[in-house]
């Protein structure tokens, strides 16, 4: 079947009316994950330069810690082919690269451990910001992007968001006591909850009830889709690791690394933005 993907570039509002008028919907159904990765990839492409500049901002922090760290020498840098020597040793990985503390490390253990929460802190308001941010950029998709609006727009959703992933994640750490599958059951029906808090500006409460309302009668493709992506990432992984066989270098690496992280980042926010777009207009033809 013909599909009108290729126009998605002139007009990002073509997305809503393929969701509602594909005929897979009308069985209805979701799309395929194949189609869903077709979509959000020209949904980055439309949109790429807000969205890396906002997947930068915890990787610069990243990169902030690691040099602040190099230059007080609490941890030295480890080639991977001699990893097999350090395994007992206290590991840590920034931005790629391997590092090891260094015998420093005790003498500057109370200001580490002054400056470890410090970073943790920033790093999470960071994480809140860069995913806010990102998901605000798809909820203005059809407008030019000004990022000054994008700012803007953040302190609105940064609270809501905040606790319902406090709560999201106390929940997936419940599941785990119970054995994973329960908590693979909690992320299926409330990971869209954070869109629910943007795009349709609810409480907390209500995000966690639309989110599974919009899943309920489709949690087995939706799971699909996860197990899709996780696929499709370690994919990705396998490519980085056959380039490091083949360049022997772990400089290269760990760029690439890093740039492709800069793409998947927020294609992976992109792509289960789709699926609730998806899920919300099914829902929406149900309901008529």
């Amino acid at each position: 079947m013909e599909t009108k993907t290729q126009d998605f570039n002139q007009d990002p509002k073509i997305l809503n009316s393929f969701l509602l008028n594909n005929q897979e919907i009308k069985k209805p159904s979701l799309l395929n994950p194949i189609l869903q990765l077709q979509i959000a990839g020209k949904i980055f492409i439309k949109n790429w330069q807000p969205l890396i500049l906002l997947a930068l901002l915890p990787m610069f922090l990243n990169l902030i810690f690691g040099l602040v760290a190099l230059l007080m020498k609490w941890i030295v840098y480890i080639p991977f082919d001699q990893l097999e020597f350090h395994k007992n040793d206290n590991i840590v990985s920034l931005l790629g690269f391997v590092f090891s503390i260094s015998e420093n490390f005790i003498s500057n253990f109370p200001l580490m451990i002054t400056f470890g929460l410090v970073f943790v802190i920033l790093e999470l308001v960071a994480y809140l910001i860069s995913l806010i941010g990102q998901i605000v950029v798809l909820k203005n998709a059809d407008k030019k992007i000004d990022f000054q609006l994008i700012v803007n727009q953040i302190p609105h959703y940064l609270s809501r968001v905040s606790i319902f992933l406090i709560f999201y994640y106390l929940i997936f750490l419940l599941g785990l006591i119970l054995l994973i599958i329960p908590a693979i059951i909690f992320i299926v029906f409330f990971n869209f909850g954070k869109f629910v808090i943007i795009f349709e500006d609810t409480s907390v409460k209500e995000a966690f009830k639309r989110s599974k309302e919009l899943v309920k009668s489709y949690w087995w493709p939706v799971f699909k889709r996860y197990v899709f992506w996780i696929i499709f990432s370690l994919l990705i992984g396998i490519s980085m690791l056959f380039l490091r066989i083949i360049s022997n270098s772990d400089y290269l690496t760990a760029v690439f690394s890093n740039l492709i992280s800069l793409i998947l980042t927020p294609l992976s926010i992109i792509y289960f933005f789709v699926i609730y777009e998806n899920l919300k207009l099914i829902n929406n033809k149900i309901n008529k």
